[in-house]
């Protein structure tokens, strides 16, 4: 029996699209084929999306990533690189994994994907099947969810982050980032300390507490300039 959480989590028209008219079957076969020859143990099917911002079109997942399928734990522990409506899932990863957590207030389906590669496979199909729009919101009022999200993960999963102090140092800093983009600069550096003492030679974590000294404004726009230095590379 097959699952696609697609159908419950689908976007609005404008914000999704289809390579062509029959795109939408078109996806779902070739995941079904996919599957009907994977390893048993293979449970989540996703697929590669070009996604549409302003005039910029982005394939997605990054090329940076490395391991996209098989046992995919520590590669999603970074990030979540896999687009909720690129996916195909066997029913019975909801049944013995959960399904989503309904207490985090953002990146549900990011924790979700964390908690299915603990157990099942990932396949990756590396072709643009599904075309998303990106249409930005207002993300200052989102970050105090975004914040209450990562530590509710960190929280949740703390083991299989302290495994790695790349991966631990990582979310130290998203989190510190974060409170400090926010105002909240006290809790804000340390947050980025802790991640400077796991990964003392990682060049933003170090730029980032430097910039915490600059006052909001100056890290708000301090930011701004680092983001569109790394964009353009």
């Amino acid at each position: 029996m097959w699952y696609t959480i697609r159908v419950f989590l689908i976007p609005k028209s404008r914000d999704l699209a289809y390579p062509n008219l029959t795109g939408r079957t078109l996806k779902l076969e070739r995941q079904i084929k996919v599957f009907e020859n994977a390893l048993a143990n293979v449970r989540v099917i996703y697929t590669g999306l070009w996604r549409i911002e302003n005039s910029k079109r982005i394939y997605m997942p990054s090329q940076k990533i490395s391991k996209k399928e098989g046992q995919i734990n520590k590669e999603i522990l970074t990030g979540n690189f896999i687009s909720m409506v690129t996916v195909l899932i066997r029913i019975e990863c909801f049944k013995y994994a959960g399904s989503f957590d309904e207490a985090l207030p953002r990146l549900q389906d990011w924790e979700l994907f964390v908690r299915f590669s603990k157990c099942y496979e990932f396949k990756y199909i590396d072709e643009p099947l599904v075309i998303s729009y990106f249409t930005p919101n207002s993300i200052s009022s989102k970050r105090d969810a975004l914040i209450k999200a990562y530590k509710m993960i960190l929280d949740k999963h703390f083991r299989d982050f302290e495994r790695n102090r790349k991966l631990l140092a990582s979310i130290y800093y998203s989190i510190g980032n974060l409170m400090c983009q926010n105002g909240d600069y006290k809790n804000g550096k340390e947050y980025i300390f802790k991640s400077i003492k796991l990964n003392p030679f990682k060049f933003s974590y170090l730029a980032a507490a430097f910039m915490s000294k600059l006052g909001e404004d100056n890290y708000e726009k301090a930011v701004q300039i680092k983001n569109k230095i790394f964009s353009r590379n």
